[in-house]
């Protein structure tokens, strides 16, 4: 897969989430509170980003290729691990790290970063050239 349809991807898909969990106001805590504290749903979320992060690293492994290739290739390999740990350590674990988090009260500090995350990707993908 091109870096240019991949940052389109990746990025788009971003700003999705981001919009979702914004439109949901209050709510959106109480989705990532029962997304992060059931064990079968953490570790559906981490075979599912797992599948994602593979994706990405078995087909855009570039490094050398200019920043944007090198960006989605470390975005790639982050899910990857990610989905790793979701669905391999303790429920416990995972759960007390969720905690500290506390996406309650800094959940609009997280959706910010995202937002802004997505739009950069997004933008690069766009006017990138291949």
């Amino acid at each position: 897969m091109s870096t240019k349809f991949l940052a389109k991807l990746v990025g788009l898909w971003v700003l999705l989430i981001v919009l979702s969990l914004a439109m949901s106001g209050r709510a959106s805590v109480d989705i990532l509170n029962a997304l992060f504290t059931e064990p079968g749903l953490m570790f559906v979320a981490g075979i599912f980003t797992m599948l994602v992060g593979l994706a990405i690293v078995l087909t855009h492994n570039r490094w050398r290729s200019g920043p944007l290739a090198a960006v989605v290739t470390v975005l790639g390999w982050l899910a990857l691990f990610k989905g790793i740990l979701l669905a391999s350590l303790p429920p416990a674990l995972i759960i007390e790290a969720f905690a500290t988090l506390n996406f309650a009260k800094f959940l609009t500090l997280y959706l910010g970063i995202a937002f802004v995350g997505g739009v950069l990707l997004t933008y690069a993908g766009f006017r990138a050239r291949e």
